[in-house]
């Protein structure tokens, strides 16, 4: 074997028992294990630590990157315990006939949060351990003899299932249960945090001088409970003096009416849960009635992982359900409210048009789609966070 590129030792202290590591950034040549069957090498330069004659080469620098992200959602994870006051808060701070309903979905949201970080977290931890098949003893994380199969995926699928170590079995099956059965229901914190989302009048009522007392009340009379979005037609003044002014009720330029924003969100969450049920329904009719898990490559990163045999039909219907809700609330709460809460707006496109155009990527794509999950994730939270913060402000 040769090894081009660039290393430095560490001397150690003896009473540590530690003689001395290497580090560096390695190129393999000539060395058939760090590539496939053929002796190739691997598309991009590996990172090598040499411990005691004990040999780690993380095959790509990119797959680094899958720790990374894992890192991020068990940090966002810590995040949501944290902050937990945040569902806490508004589930006090609002009033309604259906608040047995409603504290459901505020306690469901905050369950959901921190089911939708542990999902992420552990699928991305998943393929990072994938990639280690050859840094790792044979038999730890997947069947006995899958190093020497190389990149033979038929080779790998016939070992047999008795060596499978349990642990990459069960977060494998986690991470598709939490996709296909929860991920429907990861709209509800969202549809939650739009409607009990403050509506900008709140801010705004001091700020009106153009507007009538009685154009105030109007507005007041007409949405108890508003928080929210879309334009609504303008109240009439009988004060012609204000048929011009530019500023003439902006405090009712987003009322809605409540009793038809509350049914919004109980119409989401009811879909969210039949969807949920029709996702859970095939994953056991179909993947996990299927038998076995069997192997599946990503050639170019040297990713192994476990896939069920059979892929149910609806596996996406609870990303789009997430994703068509998310994009339905960001786009009211922009045109609500487009200076405070832009950012989410932008963010939330961003990142659903960012993960359907990297699906052409090939095995590079899950590279840069967890990347935009990870967005999508942190702006949520950071949403809760600012929403809270500003229902404190107002109560101040």
């Amino acid at each position: 074997m040769v090894l081009a590129g660039f290393s430095f030792l560490v001397p150690c202290f003896d009473d540590l028992g530690l003689e001395a590591i290497t580090f560096g950034l390695l190129k393999a040549i000539d060395t058939p294990h760090l590539g496939d069957e053929q002796g190739q090498q691997p598309p991009f330069c590996s990172f090598v630590i040499l411990y005691r004659g004990a040999r780690f080469s993380f095959m790509n620098l990119l797959n680094l990157v899958y720790l990374f992200y894992a890192l991020s959602a068990y940090s966002a994870m810590y995040f949501v315990v944290n902050n937990r006051q945040v569902y806490a808060k508004v589930r006090g701070q609002t009033q309604h006939e259906e608040q047995i309903f409603l504290s459901f979905i505020c306690k469901a949201s905050l369950f959901l949060v921190f089911i939708l970080a542990l999902g992420t977290g552990t699928d991305n931890l998943r393929l990072f351990l994938g990639g280690l098949i050859q840094d790792l003893p044979d038999g730890s994380l997947f069947s006995v003899g899958l190093v020497s199969c190389l990149k033979n995926i038929t080779c790998g699928n016939k070992l047999t299932v008795s060596s499978r170590p349990i642990f990459m079995e069960i977060i494998t099956w986690f991470c598709f249960s939490s996709h296909e059965i929860c991920g429907a229901l990861f709209a509800i914190p969202v549809i939650y945090l739009w409607y009990i989302l403050p509506n900008p009048r709140n801010r705004n009522t001091s700020n009106n001088r153009g507007v009538s007392n009685q154009e105030n009340a109007a507005c007041n009379n007409n949405n108890m409970m508003n928080t929210s979005l879309l334009p609504t037609k303008p109240i009439e003044s009988s004060n012609s003096n204000n048929e011009n002014n530019p500023k003439k009720c902006c405090c009712c330029m987003f009322v809605e009416n409540g009793s038809t924003r509350w049914s919004i969100c109980k119409i989401v969450v009811i879909l969210s849960f039949i969807f949920s049920f029709v996702g859970a329904f095939f994953f056991f009719l179909i993947e996990v009635s299927s038998g076995a898990l069997i192997l599946k490559l990503n050639s170019s990163l040297f990713i192994w992982q476990y896939t069920p045999r059979n892929e149910q039909p609806f596996a996406l219907l609870g990303v789009f359900i997430y994703s068509f809700v998310n994009l339905f609330v960001c786009t009211k709460i922009f045109l609500a409210d487009g200076k405070q809460y832009g950012w989410y707006f932008l963010l939330s496109y961003f990142c659903f048009l960012g993960q359907g155009g990297c699906q052409s990527l090939g095995d590079y794509a899950f590279l840069f789609s967890n990347c935009f999950e990870q967005l999508s994730l942190w702006s949520l939270i950071f949403l809760g966070k600012q929403i809270y913060e500003e229902i404190e402000g107002g109560e101040n």
